[in-house]
């Protein structure tokens, strides 16, 4: 109903709000995370273990709803078969 009204967007989470959890995050929350966002590093650790897969074409035949789950086994079919030819 709250929806339907206007009162709240299309978009609106009803399930979060009815969990009773929190939806914002408080004054010292928000410092916090301020600070380690200042102070964090900015190397990437995992760059070394990366596979540059910027080569392959992207599609999909899915609708937006689809899960990612798919994707993420197509692409590691993908990279397998390229390792098992020697590439990287």
């Amino acid at each position: 109903m709250l929806k339907t009204t206007g009162y709240w967007s299309p978009h609106e989470d009803v399930a979060l709000l009815r969990s009773g959890l929190p939806v914002m995050f408080t004054e010292e929350q928000e410092q916090g995370a301020a600070a380690v966002a200042d102070t964090a590093m900015t190397t990437d650790l995992d760059e070394d273990i990366r596979v540059d897969l910027t080569h392959l074409k992207v599609f999909t035949i899915d609708g937006a709803g689809a899960s990612c789950s798919a994707c993420v086994r197509v692409l590691r079919s993908a990279e397998s078969r390229n390792l098992n030819k020697g590439g990287r």
